[in-house]
């Protein structure tokens, strides 16, 4: 280290970084080349390889290991945020991070082009060409017509709220495109028109009507009540295509509605004709794209995209540099977080001890770098979110970048997510030099980089975890670049944190102390929490619980399930471990539960799963939904198949967690009760919901509880069930929803003059149909489908608070036998009446860029990459579903479904294009609504692709 302080380890300055393209890359290993943990290694072993006699006896290491091993180690809120402009970053000298100088690498792949520059003077104008031959005739002009215009003889009061106005009078009916029956206008030539509209009012009463296209109101004619009648007009331009109607409504008011007419003169009149033809050869709202096939390799940047398919993927950063030269960029879209932090309760700086799971798998960055999912057959997934306080996505990188799937699948079910900063060995000894050993503005720096990085990709902070000795100079600026950061990240993201891992003391050792004491507690003090090592003894958390005092749930205490080294316990008998941490009143930090999956196998994964975390449940107090539309399929984010409408849409293996939808408790009573996922059948996505048990003899009935809630209830709500009974007597027992409140002597079920219900349970009534004006959320009442039983249900609460929602299975009479149950759940919505959205505007803005064309997969076939982009109102939708639509009658195919308005289309066979036929390809986006209403057709957005090829030779 002394020889490093000669040299002048640390130049500042105020200039920006080079860009990545000359940076020398990290040494780090590639996940394919990192050296694979030994589930045999002690948690000691795995964290330092090996411990010196000198170390045991409490002194710092003399030295590290000559062979690094794998390290494994082991925290929210999210809302929109606009990204702060770049400030110069100091320049940091990381010489001393690099080896000796390689052999010269290939060229790489040419830069962007700079700026243009300033246009030339106009050169000499050439000698004149020579005259071209005649063209083609072109076709005879074809002229395009239709009018209308027709009157009223008759007054007409108005006595509906809503009343077709019909003439009796035709001046003019070109081609009898206006129906005198009906009184509407039927467009036949797609183009803009002018409407005119023209009525006499009557005194003393209120003219009120609207211009109609289709079944929206387009403009108002209005006149208030008067002692005198007058002539009012109306008039308009509009955009028409083929099948649109145009009509007059009257609507009556509060007010008696009228128009004056006599059998003498006409007073009202309504006109329109075409003033320019526009050929309706697409839907309203179609963008149209026209491209040359071109075959030439168009590579897009690796670090965002897979160098074989081009599918978008996360990334990590491997160094300092890469991280102090990071931009935002266009192409790392995809990889942010577009779901927010859902509220949940307690929150999560709530005084209660809490949980943290640290997932490490591998190394990281396996199929979850996939963005947009893969095909992956049994992959791991986790989904016990009621459970758990904090998500940390752990990799031996320097700069883990949570792979987006997780962030969202968190985010949705109310879990904040924190990456990684991790320096190890020798190389984190030159890191840690590089930007602590010198003055406060390196420090800063990085920690301001770290804070942008989270905000950009919209997850909640980072765990910090140095696992190499650090110099006095270093060890004296770790605390204030400790606080700095935690200021950052909380400026940056609201609710953000960072913890530190129990790694380096304040003398700069590098010695694991599994607790919290005075060699660790400045690293404490200067963030949000410490997660401790594993090889703990009662005596420690003892220790820990006095000496944080207020702060003891901010102690994390290391539980690692593989259960290396001297530990209390770890696979099966978690519990052991979790049930000691938790009568000190400290939290936990589940280290690698992927054990499940890793140690166990994959066959049997998910039945595993849920019997390990059932295990830990008695010391995992539960969270509770705080905010409504409450609205589920169950599906975990993975499947053998997917569902739409309880129908197969598409066979094979997939695996999204972007895709996973909220998910309830597990709940599991030995041999009564016990709840799971089914992938054979489901209503939406990939899978159902089984739950299964008996009622016990003697008794009628028996809740499952799902859901646990803690939110004042609305005065109406509306609930919706769609299940599927299974088992040999599937007809002996019923299921229905049931909603239970917390005691209150004012909490009343229907109106105040109800008698409060004394057990806080609530039965809602059956809907057999969907109320007035509810038929688009309820649209499914009453109605089955692919076997699916759909049931709409409705309940008037007054003064409540609500607590759980629990599926309730029974049986007509208590019998004097056990009845074993079984039903499948596919979907389950909880909706305030009062707050039921209207359908948002369509997608909009649809647009293909990084077109790719390959040739193949057959013979007449081309394969076609793009990246669709489009606009949508923010929040407003859960994920887009991305379609083709081939000509002919069949139904659009889906390509994938897309959690952010944008998606990458990879590898579409489509019909190679010849001199002077073009081909054509239409491509789908419809937005999948976050209170599961139905977007319907005209919420789509649609591009047409026409392709050709030039006029020389084919590709």
């Amino acid at each position: 280290m002394e020889g490093l302080g000669a040299l002048g380890v640390l130049l500042l300055s105020c200039l920006l970084l080079p860009s990545p393209a000359r940076s020398q890359p990290s040494p780090s290993p590639s996940p394919g080349q990192r050296p694979q943990t030994d589930p045999t290694e002690t948690p000691s072993q795995h964290h330092a390889a090996s411990v010196s006699p000198e170390q045991a006896a409490g002194g710092a290491p003399e030295r590290l290991p000559p062979r690094p091993r794998c390290v494994r180690c082991c925290e929210p809120p999210e809302q929109r945020f606009s990204y702060p402009q770049y400030q110069p970053l100091p320049r940091i000298n990381v010489t001393i991070l690099k080896g000796e100088k390689g052999d010269r690498g290939e060229r790489g792949m040419q830069g962007k082009f700079g700026k243009t520059g300033v246009a030339g003077s106009r050169g000499h104008a050439g000698p004149k060409g020579q005259k071209g031959s005649v063209g083609a005739p072109g076709e005879r002009c074809k002229s395009h017509y239709a009018a209308f215009s027709v009157g009223r003889k008759k007054p007409l009061h108005s006595n509906d709220y809503y009343q077709t106005l019909i003439f009796d009078t035709e001046f003019v009916n070109l081609y009898e495109h206006f129906n005198m029956f009906t009184g509407k206008f039927y467009c036949y030539v797609p183009g803009i028109y002018y409407f005119s509209l023209n009525v006499h009012t009557w005194n003393q009463k209120e003219t009120y009507l609207h211009l109609m296209r289709n079944g929206a109101e387009v403009v108002i004619l209005y006149a208030q009540v008067s002692d005198r009648s007058i002539m009012q007009s109306q008039s308009v331009m509009l955009e028409l295509r083929e099948q649109d109607e145009v009509w007059v409504r009257l609507y009556k008011g509060e007010r008696e509605n009228a128009i004056f007419s006599d059998e003498y003169d006409t007073y009202v009149t309504f006109s329109g004709h075409l003033i320019n033809f526009q050929p309706a050869a697409e839907p309203r709202g179609t963008t149209v794209l026209h491209d040359t096939v071109s075959t030439d390799p168009q590579p897009l940047p690796a670090r965002h995209f897979d160098t074989r398919t081009t599918e978008p993927i996360s990334f990590f950063l491997s160094g300092l540099e890469e991280l102090l030269a990071w931009r935002p960029d266009s192409n790392d879209d995809f990889n942010v977080s577009t779901v927010p932090l859902a509220k949940r309760q307690p929150p999560l700086r709530s005084e209660r001890p809490r949980t943290l799971v640290c997932h490490d798998m591998r190394g990281g960055y396996l199929e979850d770098r996939f963005i947009q999912g893969s095909a992956t057959r049994n992959p791991y997934v986790f989904y016990h979110w009621r459970y758990i306080d904090i998500f940390v996505y752990f990799s031996h990188h320097t700069v883990t970048i949570p792979p987006v799937c997780w962030t969202n699948a968190a985010h949705r079910n109310g879990v904040p997510v924190l990456g990684t900063f991790i320096t190890e060995w020798t190389d984190g000894e030159k890191l840690c030099e590089a930007f602590l050993g010198g003055e406060e503005e390196a420090y800063r720096a990085v920690g301001e980089q770290l804070a942008r990085v989270a905000q950009h990709y919209r997850f909640d902070g980072w765990l910090v975890n140095v696992e190499n000795r650090l110099s006095a100079a270093a060890v004296g600026n770790l605390p204030p670049f400790l606080r700095h950061l935690t200021a950052q990240v909380r400026s940056a993201v609201p609710g953000g944190m960072v913890i530190w891992y129990d790694s380096v003391l304040r003398n700069g050792a590098l010695k694991w102390q599994n607790e919290l004491n005075e060699e660790n507690r400045v690293f404490f003090d200067a963030c949000d929490g410490l997660f401790t090592n594993y090889n703990w003894k009662e005596e420690h958390l003892e220790r820990t619980r006095r000496l944080a005092g207020p702060r003891h749930t901010d102690v994390y205490v290391g539980i690692d399930v593989f259960a290396r080294g001297d530990v209390v316990g770890g696979g099966f008998d978690t519990d052991k471990s979790l049930r000691l941490v938790r009568q000190h009143g400290l939290s936990a930090a589940i280290f690698a539960p992927g054990w499940v999956y890793e140690h166990l196998g994959e066959e049997n994964f998910l039945q595993n799963e849920n019997k390990f975390w059932a295990s830990l449940a008695e010391h995992l107090p539960t969270h509770s939904i705080c905010t409504l539309p409450l609205a589920t399929s169950f599906s975990l984010g993975m499947g053998t198949s997917r569902f739409l409408a309880g129908k197969e849409e598409e066979a094979g293996p997939w695996y999204d967690l972007s895709a996973q939808e909220i998910q309830p408790l597990y709940p599991e009573s030995a041999g009564r009760l016990s709840t799971g996922c089914c992938l054979q059948d489901a209503w939406c996505g990939g899978s159902s919901l089984r739950v299964q048990g008996t009622i016990p003899a003697g008794q009628q009935r028996v809740a499952v509880r799902l859901f646990s809630l803690q939110m004042p209830a609305p005065p109406k709500l509306f609930l919706t069930l769609l299940y599927k009974l299974e088992g040999p007597h599937p007809d002996e027992f019923a299921i229905a929803l049931e909603l239970t409140t917390c005691d209150s002597g004012t909490c009343h079920e229907g109106n105040v003059a109800s008698l409060p219900e004394p057990t806080g349970r609530h039965h809602p009534r059956l809907l057999p149909a969907p109320p007035p004006g509810l038929a688009a959320p309820l649209a499914a009442c009453d109605r089955g489908s692919n076997g699916w039983t759909s049931r709409c249900y409705e309940l008037d609460l007054q003064d409540c608070s609500l607590r759980d929602l629990s599926l309730l299975a029974s049986r007509p009479q208590p019998g004097p036998r056990e009845m074993p149950f079984a039903c499948l759940l596919g979907e389950m919505r909880v909706l305030d009446a009062a707050t039921v959205a209207v359908p948002p505007p369509p997608v909009q803005g649809l647009s293909a860029s990084q077109l790719r064309w390959q040739p193949g997969p057959g013979p007449e076939q081309l394969s076609l990459s793009l990246t669709l982009r489009w606009a949508f109102p923010p929040d407003a939708a859960d994920a887009f579903r991305v379609l083709r639509r081939d000509p002919g009658p069949g139904a659009p195919q889906l390509l994938g479904l897309a959690h952010g308005c944008r998606y990458r289309a990879v590898g579409l066979p489509v019909p190679r294009p010849t001199v002077g036929r073009p081909g054509r390809l239409e491509l789908l986006v419809e937005p999948v609504l976050r209170d599961a209403l139905p977007a319907g057709p005209d919420g789509c957005g649609r591009l047409l692709l026409v392709y050709s090829v030039p006029a020389g030779p084919g590709p």
